[in-house]
């Protein structure tokens, strides 16, 4: 295993999928064999482990409502909602994520990986490394994971004492449950984003082999080919993660409403308008919020981006064209190419409801104000 693997290479995730597969995230690939090894085994763990993971859940659920119902202040009705819906959100994602992996998409996965390693083989770029130390997938990881889990301790930290002080330890219970999701979560988006990655790192070399092969009409219609391959990758990709990419949006929009709830009730601390007592987790779950929005942004750039350089593959086309006589074959080859690049454009969706690019961003924080605004007027700071 070698951790110095550029984007260029797919093995660059070999290290993160086996990390992954301890968190049952996703499938146990082996890329030298190119096969996912142990499948009863990992089928029967990946069960286990979400009955456990959803069991924690509804034992949090009934406490947490247990704890509302006999009167407690330890949070409104309206964090009680938020902070199911959450867990909730966590939990489904875990479910398809983890589930996905071992049963329905486990052929796509492989079937990804394969044609990752058929492009790779073609292009020569198997093994190459990358040299510049900012741009290794794991150095990244390593800093990112590092922010993630500061915050999730001093989480787990304050939530100690606030459990302390209320003699109400399910909430640790609680935290501790949905801090090893968050973290789940975090490693699932980083690969995420690091196939997208790859995905354009692909069509930069599609775009590279056609300037340096244009005179040869076979290959022009090798890009062809390989064009038509890239879009099974890109149709693959959508269907592993596309529901994926939609619960994360969904649960990155309530991370940030509970982000906003705590620091309206922040402010109101400031104006001595709360108990103290029940503000003992406001800080770290500002930073959650903030730390969460991480992962969503980088994939939707990152989609962006791919898409922007799929579409350069267009004005090289025509560029190209310029070279040949009319009615040249090679000039009708790339006709042919262009046309086809512009009827089969690819694009990432969340579950095929709506494309997934930079606007996906604001739309995001649109809906999130819009809904902070009712929160401000329902609870006046």
């Amino acid at each position: 295993m070698n951790l110095c693997y550029s984007r260029r290479s797919i093995k660059h995730l070999e290290g993160v999928i086996k990390f992954g597969r301890y968190l049952a995230i996703v499938p146990n690939y082996n890329f030298d064999k190119q096969t996912i090894v142990w499948k009863r085994i990992y089928k029967s763990c990946i069960s286990t482990v979400f009955l456990i993971s959803f069991g924690i859940f509804l034992y949090c659920v009934i406490n947490s409502w247990e704890v509302r119902r006999n009167g407690s202040k330890l949070f409104t009705i309206f964090e009680f909602i938020l902070g199911v819906t959450m867990h909730c959100s966590l939990e489904v994602f875990l479910l398809t994520a983890s589930l996905g992996s071992a049963f329905w998409n486990a052929d796509r996965w492989k079937n990804l990986f394969k044609s990752f390693a058929y492009l790779e083989t073609f292009f020569r770029t198997e093994r190459v490394t990358e040299r510049n130390l900012a741009k290794n997938f794991y150095l990244q990881l390593l800093l990112t994971s590092v922010i993630v889990i500061a915050n999730l301790v001093a989480m787990i930290v304050t939530v100690w004492e606030y459990a302390r002080h209320f003699e109400n330890y399910y909430i640790l219970i609680t935290q501790l449950h949905a801090s090893l999701l968050i973290y789940a979560r975090h490693v699932r988006e980083t690969i995420m984003c690091s196939l997208i990655l790859a995905i354009k790192c692909k069509y930069e070399d599609l775009n590279d082999f056609l300037r340096k092969n244009v005179n040869s009409s076979k290959s022009i219609r090798n890009v062809s080919n390989l064009y038509g391959v890239m879009n099974d990758i890109v149709d693959g990709f959508n269907k592993i993660f596309g529901c994926e990419i939609l619960l994360t949006l969904s649960l990155t929009f309530v991370l940030q409403l509970t982000s906003f709830n705590f620091f309206r009730k922040l402010v109101s601390q400031a104006q001595g308008a709360e108990d103290v007592d029940s503000l003992g987790n406001t800080g770290p779950m500002i930073t959650i919020g903030i730390v969460s929005m991480i992962g969503p942004i980088l994939v939707m750039f990152s989609c962006d981006w791919a898409i922007k350089e799929a579409e350069k593959l267009v004005p090289t086309c025509y560029k190209c064209q310029a070279y040949f006589p009319t009615f040249s074959e090679e000039k009708q080859e790339l006709l042919n190419l262009a046309n086809q690049i512009i009827n089969n454009k690819p694009a990432f969706t969340a579950a095929g409801f709506f494309e997934v690019n930079c606007r996906t961003l604001f739309t995001l924080f649109g809906t999130t104000t819009t809904y902070f605004i009712v929160i401000v007027q329902f609870n006046p700071v």
